[in-house]
Order: structure tokens, then sequence, then C-alpha cells
């Protein structure tokens, strides 16, 4: 038995943890405060640029991880403070994927609309999606978003041309989740940063704890002395496996092959029992050839490894809010567990 507080006063209870599923936004109603989260996993992997098939024409370039950034918010996701602006102000501001409500008070001078724009945009500042507000009396609107957020941009009319040469405020600016409009609550939360001590593809942080489990590996190959590419047939290459991958498996990226589980058609990739496999139309159907094309194009693979392995770095706390609790990180979904107190 311990003692919390519970909304009101101080009393005996018993605390049960609860988990919260894997998701990219764990949302959970606490009935107790002043305690810490006892668990949040924060999960990662490998990005990579570009669009489509990954293949020599259309090298795909794949970035690890090196830190993890967790928020703990109450109901309203973001810290934005009232703004004042000509034209457009851009704001960073970072939120997962998702079905939201946005809200604030907006004033303009603005004659061309009677309603003011808000832009969603992701990491690479490219447009998700927008919604507007009406003015001069709190508004809201229902968005969903299909990526992550970065950037957000308040504007001061209903498009970029009509806001030219216009003032705007924007005040108590809040993003719920759901799309139920609820009255305004100013921001309150925690932020963790962690940093990984080094580059990462996959896996996950226990940011309680520290412990940070590695469950991808990656290589990278430029066509030297050292790495002993053969050719086989059929415009086949191959070279032996790393020593901590998954035999017989797909890899999870590759910057200029397809990943797939066989060796069928051209400009795909394959980890075999003892090779990595691949099948491509480069070069002269000679190991010398495909070498110099990777001498000038590396080839980046991310794989899952046979062995996860652990790193123990600086431990980190939430503190556990009373009422709505939001929980969501920069590099991916989360897992949660929380305290309920019975």
């Amino acid at each position: 038995m311990n003692y919390f507080r519970c909304g009101g006063g101080r009393s005996t209870h018993t605390a049960t943890k609860i988990d919260v599923a894997k998701t990219p936004l764990a949302t959970f109603e606490s009935n107790v405060s002043g305690l810490y989260i006892p668990e949040i996993l924060a999960y990662f992997s490998a990005t990579q640029s570009g669009t489509g098939d990954p293949s020599p024409s259309n090298p795909r370039a794949i970035n690890g991880v090196s830190g993890v950034q967790v928020w703990g918010t109450g109901k309203n996701l973001i810290n934005i403070a009232d703004q004042t602006f000509t034209r457009y102000k851009v704001l960073d501001c970072k939120f997962p994927k998702g079905t939201y409500t946005v809200s604030a008070v907006v004033t303009s001078n603005d004659t061309d609309a009677s309603t003011c724009l808000i832009y969603f945009r992701n990491k690479d500042n490219s447009p998700i999606s927008y919604t507007t507000l009406g003015r001069n009396t709190r508004s809201s609107a229902n968005i969903t978003l299909d990526d992550d957020v970065e950037y957000i941009y308040l504007y001061s009319s209903d498009n970029n041309t009509h806001s030219q040469g216009d003032t705007a405020t924007w005040e108590d600016i809040q993003i719920e989740v759901g799309s139920t409009a609820t009255p305004y609550e100013a921001y309150t939360g925690t932020t963790a940063t962690t940093a990984l001590g080094g580059t990462y593809y996959g896996g996950y942080l226990n940011v309680t704890t520290g412990l940070l489990t590695v469950t991808h590996g990656y290589a990278e190959y430029d066509g030297s002395n050292d790495e002993a590419w053969t050719y086989v047939a059929t415009d086949t290459y191959r070279i032996a496996i790393p020593p901590d991958v998954k035999t017989n498996s797909i890899p999870t990226f590759c910057n200029e092959f397809k990943p797939s589980s066989s060796t069928l058609g051209y400009e795909v990739i394959r980890i075999g029992v003892t090779n990595i496999v691949i099948t491509s139309s480069i070069g002269n159907r000679n190991a010398d050839d495909f070498k110099a094309f990777l001498s000038t194009n590396h080839l980046q693979v991310v794989y899952e490894l046979a062995t996860p392995f652990t790193v123990q770095l600086t431990p980190a706390q939430i503190e556990q809010l009373l009422g709505q609790n939001n929980v969501f990180c920069s590099s991916g979904d989360v897992a949660v567990k929380y305290w309920k107190i019975d």
C-alpha cells in the first residue's frame, strides 16, 4: 500500500500498472498525479528518402537514428504561445499522424475571406493537409493527418495570396485527440531527450530504465578490394552475409535494390543462408564491373539481427498527469504502462 494524490487529498490506495499497446500516440485517462509513468518503450527504425522501389536508377538513401525524444502531454498536444504576424507564421510543432481537433481564437484585418488557414507539414516540409478556422470567436475543425507533423503554418486569410499584407492573431491554440472540440486548456507536459551514443537502424528504447534494445544491423558496401563479391550466373552477384544477420530473410531496407524473398526478376536483393544475393542488369556479368559500380554508388543494407543486443543508457522520466495523458515520440510508435489507483 502506498500514498498517492488522487485528484483531491491524500489517501491509501493500491497502484496497478495498465498497458497501452504499441501505437503512434498513447492516450489514457489517469486518476493519479505526482508519479512518473512507470514504463515507456519508444520504437525506432531506419528511414528512407524518396519514393518508389529502390533501384540503381532510383537510389533511396537510408538514415539511422541517433537520438529519441519523447513527449508526455495533457489534453493539448502543442506548446504554442499566442501568435501575431503578417501574412503567415511557421512554427515547429511535432506530433504523430492521426485524427485531431484544432481550435483557436483567430482575428484578422483581412477582407478577402472570413476564415484563416492552418497548414500541416511533415519533416520534409511537404504538405500533409490543411483546414480553416472562423474568426472573432473560438472556432474548431477536425482534421485527419496521414503523416507525422513537424511544422504548422498559420495564415492571415484563407490562402497564401489573400494573406499578403494582412495581420492576424491566433490565440489559445489547441490540438487535441479525436473529433470533438472541448474547452481550451494550456499546454502541460514533459519532454525527455535521449542520445543513443551511436547510430542505429531498428529497435526500441525503454525510456524509464535507459535500456536500449537493438534489433537491426547495417552494412555498407563500396566495392573495395576487401569485399569478396562474386558473379554467379544469370546476372546474379553475391557476397558472404554479415556475421550478425538473421539468415534466409528479406532485408528491411536497401538503397539501390528492392528487398525480396527470391532473386526472380532484376534489381532485387535477398539474404540467403550464407550470402547476400543480388540480381541486377548492372555490369558485364563479372564481379569487377559490379564492384566498380559500387565504388561510386555505395550499397546500403539494413537487416534483422539474429540476436538483438542491449546498451545501457541514462534513464529519463515523464510525469503522469491527472486526467488525459498523451505520450508520443520522435522516432515511431510507443508502448506505455501507466499507474491506475484502485
